[in-house]
């Protein structure tokens, strides 16, 4: 017979525009490779309309593409009033 361990904690990992979350990852690779390619498509359609913009808001519009498209890790960790909280190490 196996002993089950309790599931403490799971970890994730956001793809997100200035905190607004565009989609979600089991695995840290898979993230990255699809902010890649999000970074890409922005960059795209920025390019696409950039004769309708000046040249500031193009350049403003540019660092948002190549800087706000982030990967960001979630860490939720499982507990209940019952179960002590040991002090963690950082």
């Amino acid at each position: 017979m196996s002993k089950l361990r309790p599931v403490e904690s799971t970890t994730y990992y956001n793809v997100c525009f200035y905190m607004e979350r565009i989609a979600s990852f089991k695995s840290e690779e898979a993230a990255e490779e699809f902010a890649s390619y999000e970074r890409l498509k922005r960059s795209l359609m920025l390019e696409n309309g950039k004769q309708f913009l000046t040249s500031g808001e193009y350049r403003g519009l540019k660092s948002s593409v190549d800087y706000g498209v982030t990967v960001r890790k979630i860490v939720i960790e499982f507990s209940d009033h019952l179960t002590p909280r040991l002090p963690t190490t950082v």
